[in-house]
């Protein structure tokens, strides 16, 4: 696989390499009935951003059961707005069809969970 990646500006990326395959067949009713290597599938995705920059709280949550735990899952760093564009062999997917939201960023993630009496 080759990546690329403009992390400080978050204008775009991509990545494409080749992929082992697999093939599985199945019986009438469904079940499986053996599977084989089946070469390498082409992959690639890119996309290009749109919009602004954001820098901050992307989200965060907090659960408090008194007595009982504390949770806090939060993530934070910069993200932007993005399209995107993908192919798995030679199929490809966009995010202009079908209403996908994509984004780009490099972040930061903490878990914190506090269990007084154990968890």
């Amino acid at each position: 696989m080759v990546a690329s990646f403009d992390e400080l500006r978050l204008s775009g990326g991509s990545v494409n390499g080749a992929i082992a395959a697999t093939r599985c067949t199945y019986d009438a009713a469904g079940n499986g009935t053996g599977c084989a290597a089946a070469g390498t599938v082409n992959v690639a995705a890119t996309w290009m951003a749109n919009g602004d920059l954001d820098l901050g709280i992307e989200w965060e949550d907090q659960f408090h059961v008194p007595g009982a735990f504390v949770f806090i899952d939060r993530q934070n760093g910069k993200f932007r707005g993005a399209t995107a564009t993908r192919t798995i062999g030679d199929v490809s997917f966009d995010t202009a069809s079908g209403g996908r939201f994509v984004d780009t960023g490099v972040a930061n993630q903490m878990v914190l969970l506090v269990c007084p009496k154990g968890c």
